[in-house]
């Protein structure tokens, strides 16, 4: 979805509905009323990451979503998961091994209770069964500790929420959804059509067979069972 076919498409949309720049002359006076086309185009481009936040955000849809992957070292417990273009927002679920790998288990715990009592010493080693994520990086990426530490290169997959979402990543059938929400923004009344514009998008997010018809929303969402991890060895 491009950002200036929006705009020409609220455009026509103002000019329909008299909301668009008109200059009159009144007992010789010229008065000015509506918006110029340049105004809408700013008014727009300030709007749209509101508008994300309202009806990409909050949900999680497949086309926020993206699969990436790193390779474990062996010895070395913790990693960071950046995605395919520095847009990991935080983790789905983390799988293990070469190919598509195995789901691991996300492990529940605080970054003060591995931090505590830490000794290399009572590191475990072996197959890798679990992650915990600790902590993010200095630039915002999530670090997750593997358990047990690998004892050999493989690979890491990770599903990821991506962040920086733009109008790129709506699908294009949707776009009556971010119109209409433009809209309510130049007419409030209009807000109550835009929020059934939402319910009809989430009603349409479907797929059928192999192929995406109309996109739909991932059963894929848990990580896998959460469980605490008792704080054994030091771990």
């Amino acid at each position: 979805m491009q950002v200036n076919t929006v705009i020409a498409q609220l455009w026509a949309w103002l000019y329909g509905s008299n909301l668009t720049y008109k200059k009159t002359v009144v007992n010789g006076q010229t008065i000015e009323t509506g918006l110029k086309r340049d105004e809408v185009e700013g008014i727009v481009r300030d709007l749209i990451p509101a508008i994300i936040d309202q009806i990409v955000t909050p949900f999680d849809w497949d086309f926020t979503f993206d699969v990436a992957t790193v390779s474990s070292v062996a010895s070395t417990s913790e990693y960071t998961l950046r995605g395919n273009n520095d847009d990991c927002r935080d983790l789905i679920n983390v799988r293990y091994g070469s190919g598509r790998g195995v789901v691991i288990e996300r492990l529940e715990t605080l970054e003060t209770d591995r931090r505590e009592g830490e000794d290399e010493d009572t590191t475990t080693t072996g197959n890798v069964y679990g992650y915990t994520v600790f902590g993010r990086s200095s630039d915002g990426f999530p670090i997750i500790q593997l358990f047990d530490t690998p004892t050999e290169a493989d690979t890491i997959t990770y599903r990821y929420r991506k962040s920086n979402l733009t109008l790129d990543n709506i699908p294009g059938e949707f776009g009556f959804v971010v119109r209409d929400y433009l809209r309510a923004e130049f007419r409030p009344e209009w807000s109550g059509v835009a929020e059934k514009r939402l319910d009809e998008m989430i009603a349409r997010y479907s797929v059928g067979g192999d192929e995406i018809n109309k996109v739909r929303m991932s059963p894929d969402i848990e990580a896998g069972n959460i469980r605490r991890v008792e704080n054994q060895g030091g771990c």
